[in-house]
Protein backbone atom coordinates (compact mmCIF):
# COMPACT_ATOMS: atom_id res chain seq x y z
CA UNK A 1 0.00 0.00 0.00
CA UNK A 2 1.40 3.28 -0.96
CA UNK A 3 1.64 5.25 2.48
CA UNK A 4 -0.25 8.61 1.98
CA UNK A 5 1.81 9.81 5.42
CA UNK A 6 5.23 9.99 6.89
CA UNK A 7 4.68 7.81 9.24
CA UNK A 8 2.52 4.67 9.55
CA UNK A 9 1.32 5.41 13.20
CA UNK A 10 0.44 8.76 13.72
CA UNK A 11 -0.60 10.47 17.17
CA UNK A 12 -1.14 6.96 17.95
CA UNK A 13 -3.78 6.09 15.08
CA UNK A 14 -2.46 3.33 12.91
CA UNK A 15 -2.64 4.24 9.39
CA UNK A 16 -0.63 1.06 8.18
CA UNK A 17 -1.51 -2.12 5.98
CA UNK A 18 -1.49 -4.31 9.40
CA UNK A 19 -3.82 -1.53 10.84
CA UNK A 20 -6.91 -3.39 12.39
CA UNK A 21 -10.43 -3.06 13.48
CA UNK A 22 -11.67 -3.89 16.63
CA UNK A 23 -14.18 -6.21 15.57
CA UNK A 24 -12.19 -8.96 13.54
CA UNK A 25 -15.16 -8.82 10.24
CA UNK A 26 -14.48 -4.76 10.26
CA UNK A 27 -10.32 -5.72 9.46
CA UNK A 28 -10.88 -5.95 6.05
CA UNK A 29 -13.08 -2.95 5.57
CA UNK A 30 -10.52 -0.49 7.46
CA UNK A 31 -7.57 -1.36 5.34
CA UNK A 32 -9.50 -1.05 2.42
CA UNK A 33 -10.82 2.79 3.40
CA UNK A 34 -7.07 3.55 4.83
CA UNK A 35 -5.65 2.19 1.06
CA UNK A 36 -8.58 4.46 -0.84
CA UNK A 37 -7.33 7.33 2.09
CA UNK A 38 -10.87 7.55 3.47
CA UNK A 39 -9.37 10.23 5.93
CA UNK A 40 -9.33 13.63 5.97
CA UNK A 41 -5.08 14.22 7.17
CA UNK A 42 -2.46 12.10 8.30
CA UNK A 43 -3.26 12.26 12.57
CA UNK A 44 -6.72 12.00 12.12
CA UNK A 45 -9.00 10.05 14.27
CA UNK A 46 -11.53 9.53 12.43
CA UNK A 47 -11.58 6.93 9.16
CA UNK A 48 -14.62 6.62 6.87
CA UNK A 49 -15.62 3.09 4.70
CA UNK A 50 -14.88 3.54 1.52
CA UNK A 51 -18.02 1.18 0.19
CA UNK A 52 -20.68 3.03 2.00
CA UNK A 53 -18.43 6.78 3.86
CA UNK A 54 -22.60 8.24 4.43
CA UNK A 55 -23.15 5.72 6.62
CA UNK A 56 -20.37 3.72 8.05
CA UNK A 57 -17.08 5.05 9.54
CA UNK A 58 -14.64 4.11 12.34
CA UNK A 59 -13.00 6.28 15.32
CA UNK A 60 -9.05 5.07 16.44
CA UNK A 61 -9.57 2.95 20.05
CA UNK A 62 -6.23 4.12 21.43
CA UNK A 63 -6.48 2.13 24.25
CA UNK A 64 -7.28 -1.38 22.38
CA UNK A 65 -5.17 0.11 19.59
CA UNK A 66 -7.81 -0.59 17.05
CA UNK A 67 -10.53 1.21 14.79
CA UNK A 68 -14.23 0.83 16.16
CA UNK A 69 -17.48 1.73 14.39
CA UNK A 70 -18.63 4.91 15.42
CA UNK A 71 -21.17 7.29 15.88
CA UNK A 72 -19.44 10.51 16.51
CA UNK A 73 -17.79 10.83 13.21
CA UNK A 74 -21.46 10.72 11.21
CA UNK A 75 -21.89 13.70 12.11
CA UNK A 76 -18.09 15.48 11.67
CA UNK A 77 -18.01 18.00 9.07
CA UNK A 78 -15.15 15.86 7.65
CA UNK A 79 -17.20 13.08 6.73
CA UNK A 80 -18.72 15.24 4.10
CA UNK A 81 -15.86 15.79 2.75
CA UNK A 82 -14.96 11.63 2.18
CA UNK A 83 -18.35 11.39 0.87
CA UNK A 84 -17.59 13.92 -1.64
CA UNK A 85 -14.40 12.53 -2.19
CA UNK A 86 -15.60 8.99 -2.95
CA UNK A 87 -18.04 10.12 -5.59
CA UNK A 88 -15.48 11.10 -7.68
CA UNK A 89 -13.17 7.88 -7.24
CA UNK A 90 -13.86 5.33 -10.40
CA UNK A 91 -15.94 2.63 -10.07
CA UNK A 92 -14.72 -1.33 -10.96
CA UNK A 93 -16.98 -3.57 -12.00
CA UNK A 94 -17.81 -6.36 -9.76
CA UNK A 95 -16.68 -9.62 -11.46
CA UNK A 96 -18.71 -12.89 -10.48
CA UNK A 97 -16.07 -15.96 -10.64
CA UNK A 98 -18.03 -19.00 -10.34
CA UNK A 99 -17.92 -21.47 -7.28
CA UNK A 100 -15.44 -18.80 -5.69
CA UNK A 101 -15.64 -16.57 -2.80
CA UNK A 102 -13.40 -13.90 -1.87
CA UNK A 103 -10.60 -13.72 0.71
CA UNK A 104 -12.56 -13.75 4.40
CA UNK A 105 -15.31 -13.75 5.72
CA UNK A 106 -18.07 -11.10 4.90
CA UNK A 107 -20.75 -9.98 7.69
CA UNK A 108 -23.37 -11.59 4.74
CA UNK A 109 -21.72 -15.26 5.48
CA UNK A 110 -22.52 -17.55 8.85
CA UNK A 111 -22.90 -20.80 7.99
CA UNK A 112 -23.49 -21.78 11.81
CA UNK A 113 -26.20 -18.85 12.18
CA UNK A 114 -27.92 -19.65 8.50
CA UNK A 115 -26.66 -16.64 7.23
CA UNK A 116 -25.56 -17.28 3.46
CA UNK A 117 -26.04 -13.72 1.72
CA UNK A 118 -28.11 -13.23 -1.73
CA UNK A 119 -25.74 -16.13 -3.78
CA UNK A 120 -28.40 -16.05 -6.19
CA UNK A 121 -29.11 -12.52 -6.82
CA UNK A 122 -28.09 -10.97 -10.30
CA UNK A 123 -24.75 -8.22 -9.94
CA UNK A 124 -27.36 -5.64 -10.19
CA UNK A 125 -29.75 -6.69 -7.22
CA UNK A 126 -26.74 -7.75 -5.11
CA UNK A 127 -25.56 -3.74 -5.79
CA UNK A 128 -28.52 -2.87 -4.60
CA UNK A 129 -28.78 -4.26 -1.43
CA UNK A 130 -25.21 -3.10 -0.89
CA UNK A 131 -25.83 0.19 -1.31
CA UNK A 132 -29.18 0.15 0.90
CA UNK A 133 -27.29 -2.00 3.61
CA UNK A 134 -29.94 -4.28 3.89
CA UNK A 135 -30.13 -7.37 5.57
CA UNK A 136 -29.57 -10.83 4.57
CA UNK A 137 -31.86 -13.40 6.56
CA UNK A 138 -30.10 -14.36 9.72
CA UNK A 139 -27.44 -12.05 9.26
CA UNK A 140 -26.58 -8.87 11.04
CA UNK A 141 -26.70 -5.62 9.42
CA UNK A 142 -24.01 -3.83 8.48
CA UNK A 143 -23.90 -0.47 10.52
Amino acid sequence: MKSYCSQLVVEGADLSPGAKGCEESDTYYVRRSLANKMFTHCGAHYLYDYDTPSAVCYEWNGSEKCWSRGTACKTHEMGQRLVARKALMCKIPMVSVPKRRCKGTPYTYNEAKGCNGWSSLTEKQCMEKCSSNARAKNCPQKT
